[in-house]
This record gives C-alpha cells, structure tokens and sequence, in this order.
C-alpha cells in the first residue's frame, strides 16, 4: 500500500515539491498538504482500512481541479464532456462512496468523519460540520438530505460509506469555489438517458463567501477539528500529510 501511494503520489499534476511522510493510522486528525486527488482519496481509504475499527478519524483534504463521481453512478449521464475536454488538465475520478457527482477545485475543502459502525449516526456527524459553520457566523442549517444549506442553496453535499465494523461521513465544503466551471462540467441534457447508475440530485449551490469574506479554507478546517474534539473528546495532535515529492 505504501508503495502505491508513493506512486499515486508522483503523478505529474504540476504540484509543489514536498517531503514525503509515511502513512500512518495512529493519529486521530489527519489535515493532508497535498492537492492531489488521486492521492487524497487513495489516503482516505486507507485510513478507513487501517485505523483501529472503535476509534473517531476525521480527515480534512483539498484537491486541484476534478470531477469525482459516486461509485454507482454512470459519469457519461452525470458529466458535460464537451466542456471537460475544454479544460484537458481536469481528470474524472470514481471513489468508493455512493451519493452524487461533485466539483473539486482550491475554493472547496473536503471533510471526511470515520467512526465504529456502531457509533454512526449521519445526523451527528452533519451536525458537527454545521457547528463549524455557525461558528465562522453564518446562519446556516441541514435539510432533509444532511446537506448544509445557507438560506435555499446547498454549501455542502455529502456521501457516505459504511462496512462491517466501521464507516465514514464525507462531504464537500463550498468557500471560494469556481462555481460557473462547477456548473458547464456537471450540466448535462442527458435526463433521458437510461442506466443502471444512481443519478445525482441537483441542487443550487452557493460559496461560504457570499455570506462572510473571511472565511478560508483554514478557519473551516480549525472550527471542523474543534467540534471534531469537542464531540469525542480528543485532544491529540493534529497530523500534517504530505503525498512527497512530485
């Protein structure tokens, strides 16, 4: 697994050399250095696969520009490939949840919450990432769907993972986003089509920052970890990932 991550890592995706710090699942909060997407998420599953089953994980990542598609979903019914082609530095990647197409770029942190299958309730992981927002001053709320809304518009979208003895929460965080690119890649005239693949909920979406210029990537990330430790009570160091050198 290793090698394969330093492998995924290499991938030339025009990233900032960095050193390498070996994976490892004895950490409780995870924030990763790099942006790539294929790293990322390999990094998610690992931990999911690796960190001992009855402890909390949560995970925070960004990617560089990307399409990343649910696991059962058909991404030639679920992405605008006239527009992909348009932006050819721009890959579509499967992950292992289910739930519904979404945009990856710089303006859109990513949160991942693991938990023993036993312990995992949707409705209190939402919660904690709803704290987070109100704590940065926005009135936000979640809808029937877990998602995180300001007002109508959904800022947050979500998936989710769950196996034998653990399971995971994840989701999208939208704070600076490029919202006109998210909207020509995942617009498509394809509702006629028929597949076996779940088709994606749309929804409008809006930034965090049309609600408060200074929310960062950093102050979500901060106010996500201390409802994370508030929650279940860890105060252990967070750990820095870095993917390594390009």
């Amino acid at each position: 697994m290793l090698q394969a991550l330093r492998h995924i890592s290499s991938r030339p995706r025009g990233l900032q050399s960095c050193q390498y710090t070996t994976p490892s699942a004895q950490n409780s909060i995870y924030i990763s250095n790099s942006t790539n997407p294929y790293f990322n998420l390999t990094f998610e599953d690992w931990l999911f696969r690796h960190k001992a089953a009855e402890e909390p994980l949560l995970l925070i990542y960004r990617d560089d520009p990307c399409i990343v598609v649910g696991r059962n979903q058909n991404p030639w019914k679920e992405i605008n490939f006239r527009a992909l082609r348009e932006r050819p530095g721009v890959p579509f990647i499967r992950r292992r949840s289910g739930g519904g197409t979404v945009y990856h770029d710089l303006g859109n942190t990513n949160f991942s919450i693991h938990l023993p299958r036993t312990e995992f309730d949707r409705r209190v992981t939402a919660q904690i990432v709803l704290r987070a927002v109100r704590s940065l001053g926005i009135g936000a709320r979640v809808n029937e769907r877990n998602d995180i809304c300001v007002g109508k518009d959904k800022v947050s979208g979500s998936a989710y993972k769950i196996v034998n003895k653990r399971a995971y929460h994840h989701g999208t965080m939208l704070i600076s986003t490029q919202l006109d690119t998210l909207g020509d890649l995942l617009r498509t005239n394809k509702e006629t089509m028929i597949t076996r693949g779940v088709a994606s909920v749309r929804s409008p979406v809006c930034n965090l920052r049309q609600f408060s210029t200074i929310v960062t990537h950093d102050s979500f990330t901060e106010a996500v970890v201390d409802e994370f430790r508030k929650e279940y009570g860890i105060f252990t160091p967070v750990r820095d990932q870095h993917s390594g050198p390009k």
